[in-house]
Order: structure tokens, then sequence, then C-alpha cells
């Protein structure tokens, strides 16, 4: 039911603004970077874990000694010790990578401590307009060559 009056609204828009151009700012960019990272960082520790899948499902009919049986145990759970960090490590990621989350966290932090500081855009609209207003970085040189 809320499918087809979704579909009836999409299909009302007129069609020149369904195909807005929408640029990419310096959040969408930290915010792929962050993604991107995640997926680098999920694939990385998921595969010691699949590795001893494959390696138990390959020695499964082999008889083992009790060395052997106690090393693939060890390799087994630090393998899924190993897969579930990913999971967790989201923040940890965030905080390094983007500039825009540091502020943010920052931001939140001094707010409960009762400090106030400005946000990432007023201060890039505060750091944009100084140039404009700086009189000294506003005046163009001329120089005259003559022969």
């Amino acid at each position: 039911m809320f499918a087809f009056k979704n579909v009836r609204r999409i299909r009302a828009k007129p069609h020149q603004q369904r195909h807005e151009v929408r640029t990419m700012t310096k959040k969408d960019f930290q915010l792929l970077r962050c993604l991107f990272v995640q997926d680098v960082i999920f694939i990385l520790f998921s595969i010691p874990l699949r590795l001893s899948s494959a390696y138990q499902s390959a020695t499964a009919d082999k008889t083992r000694t009790p060395l052997q049986k106690a090393t693939d145990d060890f390799f087994n759970n630090f393998s899924t010790v190993l897969h579930h960090i990913p999971y967790c490590a989201s923040f940890y990621i965030f905080i390094l990578v983007s500039k825009a989350f540091r502020h943010e966290l920052n931001r939140m932090i001094f707010k409960i401590v009762g400090i106030d500081i400005p946000s990432i855009q007023h201060e890039e609209k505060r750091l944009n307009n100084a140039g404009r207003e700086n009189v000294e970085l506003n005046i163009a040189v001329v120089t005259r060559i003559e022969c």
C-alpha cells in the first residue's frame, strides 16, 4: 500500500526536478574514505576465518595428534576473534580518517563540559570571509614597463 503511494509520488514529480546535479562536499569525500577503509579492514580481518574454515574442511577426514588439534583450535579461535574486530572498529576508523568526525566529537565533548566551539561550517565561512575582509590582501599590484 505504502509502496504504491510512494511510486505515485515519484511519478508526480516533474522531470527536471528528478535530475538535479549534486556536488560532493568535503564531508561526503571523508565519509566515502571512511567507508572504503571500513571495507578494506572488514575484508582483511575476515580472510583468516575463511582460511581456517577451508583448512578444517580439507583436513576433516585426517587423524590429528593432540598438538595438531590444539594448534588448529587456537588458529580457529584466533581467526574468530579477528573476524569480530571490524564490527567494533568503526568508531576508531572514523576518528582516525575523518577530520569532520573528530571535530564533531570534540564539539560534543566540549558541549558536555560546557564550552561552546563553532562547527566546521562556521569555521570555513569565517576563514573564507577573513580573506575577503582583509584589505591588505585585496590590493592589486599594477606595474608598468616603459621602454
